[in-house]
C-alpha cells in the first residue's frame, strides 16, 4: 500500500490553522500601512523635512525672495539717495557678487548665450574661469533659463536644504539606525548655522545637499565592491564640484576619500584574516573602487577644472601667512555656542550651533563604538583643533592646496556633518536603552509611543531654536525679479550703457553691481581675478609704477576707488565717466595701511 506524500501548508502556531493575510481592520489602517514599508518610512521622512522646511522658509512661498540685499543698496550710491526701510545687511556678497552673477546667467540664456565672458566687471574677465560662478551647476543653470534669477535662488535654497536633510536620513537609516534617530539626524543637518550663514551665496548648497549622499554611495559601493555605484559617486562629486565653492569642495572630497580608505581598510584586514593573504588581483579590484569614482569625476569636471586651475596659478589674491591664518581662527570660547545661541557675537560663533538636543545628543553619540562613529569623531576632532588655530595647521598649511587660502572657521562645515550624525547615534541609543535605564520594559505601542515623543519633542525644539538663528541670518523682501536694483536718475544721466565706462567712488556701485546695469566698471568683486588685470586697475587706481609690484589684497578681489585715487591714466583706458556719491571726502589711510572709509569696517 502506497503512502501519500503529506501536504505541507503555511501554518500559524498561534491560530492553529492555516496563515491568512492580514486585512486592516479600518481603510484608515489600510492606508496607513504603506509608512510601515521601506519606501513609506523614506516618503513619511522627507514629508516631515517638507513641512519644516516650509515653515523655515515661508515667506518665499508668499510672493517674497531670499534676499540680504536691502540693507547692501542702501550703502550703495545711488540707490543709497533713497533710503529704504530694510535691516542691515549680513554680508554684501549677495548684493555685489552673487545676484549679478545670476542676472547674467539669466540674460545670456534668454538670448541663446553662454556667459563664458563678464563684460562689466573690471571692465571685462573670464567668469566661466572661477567654479564659484556655478555656470555649469546644472540646477542653477535650467532654473535661471525657466525663471527669474530671485526664484531660482530662493528654490535652489530651499530644494536643496531639503534634499540635504533627506540625503542624510537616508545615511543614516543605511548605518541601521532607527527611524526616529535617522529623521533627527537629517534635521539636524539641514538646519545648522553654518548653512543659514552661507545660503545667501549659495556656494554651500551643493555640499549641503550632495555630501551626505557621497558618503551613502562610498559605503555602498566598498561593501558590495560596485563599480557602478562607484560611477554614481563620482557624478555626485561632479554635481558638488559645479555648485560649490573649490575650497568647500576640496575639503569636502577630502573627507570623502578619508572615509573610503577607512572602510576599504577596514575591509581588507577582514578578508586578510579570513583567507590568511590577499592576492594581488584582489588588492587591485579594491583599489578601484577608489580609482572609478576619481577618473569619472575628473572627466566631468575638467572643462572647468582646467581652466580654474590655470587661473589660480595667476591669481591675483595674496595668500595668508601662517600668523594670518591663526588671527582669524575660533577662540576656544566660541565652542560653548555648540550647546546655545543666545550672545552669539559673530557668525563665526554660530557656525557651530546646530541646536541644544542636537548637540547634548552629540556627546552620547560620540562615545558609541561603530565605524561612522568613529569616522565622525575623528572628523569632528580635527575640524575643531583647525578652526580654533592650534599648532595642527601647520601641517595643512604646508602639505594641503589652497589651505592658505581659507579662513579656518569655513572648516566648522565639516564639524557640522559629524556633530549631526554624532547626534543621530546618541538619539538612537537613548531610543533603544533609554527606557531600560529606569528598569521599565515597553513593548508594543508602548514603546512606539516611547519613541515617537522622543524623537518629536526634541526634533520641535531644534527647529524652534534653528529657527530664530536663520531669522537672524535670512533677511526677505518684495521679489523683482532681475530688477532688485532698479534704474535711478543717476543711472539714467550717463545715458547709453554699451558707450560708456565708468570708475565708481566708493560707495558708488561697489562690487560687480554694474552687471546689473549694464555698464563696464572699473569695479568688480570676485574671488579669482587673473593677476594681469588685478594689476592692471592698481596701477590705474595709484598711477605709480609700484603698485604693480604690490602685494595683491589677501581677501576677494574688490578694488576700492577714493577721491584721493590717481586719474592720469584714465582717458587712456576707456573711463568715460567718473561716479563720485555726494558728501565724499578725500579719505586718509590709517596706521596699519588701511583705508579709513567712512561708514565701513
Amino acid at each position: 500500500m502506497k503512502m501519500s506524500k503529506p501536504v505541507i501548508r503555511p501554518f500559524d502556531s498561534r491560530l492553529r490553522g492555516p496563515m491568512r493575510p492580514i486585512q486592516p481592520s479600518t481603510p484608515l489602517a489600510a492606508k496607513l500601512s504603506f509608512f510601515r514599508t521601506r519606501a513609506g518610512r523614506f516618503s513619511l521622512a522627507f514629508i516631515i523635512m517638507a513641512g519644516v522646511t516650509y515653515y523655515l522658509f515661508s515667506p518665499v512661498f508668499k510672493g517674497y525672495t531670499l534676499s540680504d540685499m536691502g540693507g547692501s543698496r542702501n550703502e550703495i550710491y545711488p540707490w543709497a539717495y533713497q533710503p529704504a526701510e530694510h535691516p542691515a545687511t549680513n554680508s554684501p556678497d549677495q548684493a555685489t557678487q552673487c545676484y549679478p552673477w545670476h542676472v547674467l546667467l539669466h540674460r545670456a540664456l534668454k538670448s541663446n548665450d553662454f556667459p563664458f565672458w563678464d563684460p562689466y566687471a573690471f571692465a571685462g574677465h573670464p567668469l566661466f574661469a572661477n567654479g564659484q560662478s556655478m555656470l555649469l551647476c546644472l540646477p542653477r543653470t535650467f532654473l535661471s533659463f525657466v525663471t527669474t534669477p530671485t526664484k531660482a535662488h530662493d528654490l535652489m535654497a530651499v530644494s536643496h536644504v531639503l534634499l540635504g536633510g533627506w540625503t542624510m536620513f537616508l545615511l543614516l537609516c543605511g548605518n541601521r539606525l532607527s527611524f526616529g534617530a535617522s529623521l533627527f539626524g537629517g534635521i539636524g543637518w539641514m538646519l545648522n548655522g553654518f548653512v543659514f550663514a552661507w545660503i545667501s551665496s549659495e556656494t554651500i548648497l551643493a555640499v549641503v545637499a550632495f555630501l551626505p549622499l557621497a558618503f551613502l554611495l562610498v559605503r555602498g559601493a566598498v561593501r558590495r565592491g560596485s563599480w557602478a555605484l562607484g560611477i554614481w559617486l563620482g557624478i555626485v562629486m561632479a554635481l558638488m564640484f559645479f555648485g560649490g565653492q573649490v575650497l568647500f569642495i576640496e575639503f569636502s572630497f577630502a573627507a570623502i576619500a578619508c572615509y573610503a580608505a577607512h572602510l576599504l581598510v577596514r575591509k581588507c584586514r577582514r578578508e586578510n584574516r579570513r583567507t590568511s593573504g590577499l592576492s594581488l588581483t584582489r588588492v587591485v579590484s579594491l583599489g578601484m573602487i577608489l580609482v572609478i569614482p576619481a577618473g569619472v569625476t575628473t572627466g566631468l569636471i575638467a572643462i572647468q577644472l582646467i581652466p580654474t586651475w590655470e587661473m589660480v596659478q595667476a591669481i591675483d589674491r595674496s595668500a595668508l601667512t601662517y600668523a594670518e591664518s591663526l588671527n582669524d581662527s575660533l577662540r576656544a570660547s566660541d565652542l560653548l555656542f555648540f550647546f546655545a545661541s543666545q550672545g552669539v557675537e559673530s557668525c563665526h560663533s554660530a557656525y557651530v550651533f546646530l541646536g541644544t538636543p542636537t548637540a547634548l545628543l552629540a556627546l552620547i553619540g560620540f562615545w558609541r563604538s561603530h565605524l561612522f562613529v568613529a569616522y565622525s569623531r575623528v572628523t569632528g576632532i580635527i575640524v575643531v583643533l583647525l578652526a580654533t588655530g592650534t599648532p595642527l595647521v601647520w601641517i595643512f598649511y604646508k602639505l594641503m592646496p589652497g589651505f592658505s587660502q581659507v579662513s579656518l572657521p569655513r572648516l566648522l562645515f565639516l564639524f557640522c556633518f559629524a556633530a549631526a550624525v554624532l547626534s543621530a547615534f546618541g538619539l538612537d541609543w537613548v531610543l533603544r536603552r533609554g527606557p531600560g535605564l529606569i528598569r521599565v520594559t515597553l513593548k508594543g505601542r508602548w514603546r512606539f509611543a516611547w519613541r515617537a515623543a522622543i524623537t518629536v519633542g526634541l526634533s520641535c525644539i531644534v527647529v524652534i531654536q534653528m529657527y530664530r538663528v536663520a531669522d537672524a541670518f535670512n533677511r526677505y523682501e518684495v521679489d523683482r525679479g532681475d530688477s532688485m536694483f532698479p534704474t535711478t536718475p543717476l543711472i539714467e544721466a550717463l545715458g547709453d550703457p554699451e558707450r560708456i565706462r565708468i570708475l565708481p567712488i566708493y560707495p558708488a556701485i561697489t562690487g560687480s553691481s554694474s552687471i546689473v546695469i549694464k555698464m563696464q566698471s572699473a569695479n568688480g568683486y570676485d574671488s579669482v581675478v587673473p593677476e594681469r588685470i588685478g594689476r592692471f586697475w592698481r596701477a590705474v587706481r595709484d598711477a605709480t609704477p609700484d603698485s604693480v609690484s604690490d602685494r595683491p589684497a589677501i581677501e576677494a578681489e574688490d578694488p576700492v576707488y577714493t577721491i584721493d585715487s590717481g586719474f592720469d591714466l584714465l582717458p587712456r583706458v576707456g573711463i568715460t565717466h567718473i561716479v563720485v556719491p555726494p558728501l565724499v571726502k578725500p579719505l586718509v589711510p590709517t596706521v596699519d595701511g588701511k583705508w579709513n572709509i567712512p561708514g565701513r569696517k
